[in-house]
């Protein structure tokens, strides 16, 4: 899709801001005019401003380009809104899009990013046929041909961004849809062999009878451990009532992806004395983990241990009591 951005800039005393917007149907019956609006207005209005000068380019485009009457050029003045009315008699039932842009205003206008602006318009020929005139060397005819957009929706996979795919890779798949008369809004990309190797990423499409350009990034897993084999993998894309696939290649593990994670195991003892449970918790030296895709895992320090309180009091009683006899022997000694 093309987009024209232009602009000048002149300063002077005087400041505004103009917005540009286009008033339109979002339909219209092929053989049927096209009649649009453009609404300027000068958001910072203020009573006693002097005109303001200013070109408005438009044009009209398919999917592809501009149409050959476009661009056009129109100027004109305003102090507070100024209203252009326009009309397009349509060739083919497509899918437009009008666009307009002030490219030049006298004075200081303090926002240029909203001075463009565009719509997308759908034209509809449903069993509508348009006569052409075909002239040869021997006499005229007439010729019928119907234009009706499709109703069945299509998908296809344009390219691949990536040549050299590797497990734990983003693959960058661009589409070229289309959505009919469908009530569905989703198309689901993902990567599967023998078994998935990626993420689903999901593309949302809401407007009917219109065609959709996208570059979708898909998640392929990792292989740390080796789980996936290297080989042949079908990149997979489906919704709308279709399904499409194309054939990669995958080798080899994308770097920074793969590392060994240490944890500890835990033991944990219970014992019941009078009634009460005392808990140890004792926690060996480090177990190595094999590599994994995911690894979720409470790492703790190593060589600790943990007890409940009650335990530890018991724990001490003795030590207390030696320390205390002990002292009353050495107290007992001097006082001799």
């Amino acid at each position: 899709m093309i987009f024209i951005i232009g602009c000048a800039e002149y300063v002077s005393a005087e400041s505004f801001d103009l917005n540009l917007s286009i008033e339109v149907n979002e339909t219209f019956d092929f053989g049927n005019i096209i009649e649009y609006k453009f609404v300027i207005r000068n958001i910072n209005y203020k009573s006693g401003i002097d005109y303001i000068n200013f070109t408005l380019d438009y044009w009209i485009q398919n999917s592809i380009n501009i149409l050959s009457e476009y661009p056009k050029e129109t100027k004109n003045n305003l102090k507070q809104q100024k209203t252009l009315n326009f009309q397009y008699t349509p060739s083919i039932a497509q899918n437009l899009t009008i666009c307009g842009n002030i490219t030049d205003s006298t004075g200081n206008d303090t926002n240029y990013l909203n001075n463009f602006v565009c719509k997308e318009v759908y034209v509809i020929a449903n069993e509508i046929n348009q006569t052409q005139n075909n002239t040869n060397t021997s006499n005229t005819t007439n010729q019928t041909t119907q234009f009706t957009l499709p109703t069945e929706s299509s998908l296809e996979i344009e390219s691949l961004w990536d040549k050299n795919i590797e497990f734990g890779d983003i693959v960058n798949v661009k589409l070229r849809l289309y959505k009919g008369k469908n009530t569905k809004d989703v198309v689901y990309v993902y990567v599967e062999g023998k078994e998935k190797i990626s993420d689903t990423t999901r593309v949302y499409l809401y407007d009917n009878y219109k065609n959709y350009s996208v570059l979708v990034p898909v998640q392929l897993y990792p292989n740390c451990n080796s789980e996936f084999e290297e080989g042949d993998y079908d990149i997979i894309v489906e919704g709308l009532d279709e399904y499409i696939s194309e054939e990669i290649e995958v080798e080899g593990q994308a770097s920074g992806l793969c590392e060994k994670v240490y944890v500890n195991r835990t033991v944990i003892e219970k014992k019941i004395v009078q009634n009460k449970t005392t808990e140890t918790i004792i926690i060996n030296p480090l177990d190595e983990i094999p590599e994994g895709r995911i690894i979720l895992s409470e790492v703790k320090h190593p060589f600790v241990v943990y007890e409940s309180s009650s335990y530890k009091t018991k724990r001490f009683i003795p030590i207390l009591l030696v320390f205390i006899l002990t002292l009353i022997a050495v107290l007992l000694i001097w006082k001799r």
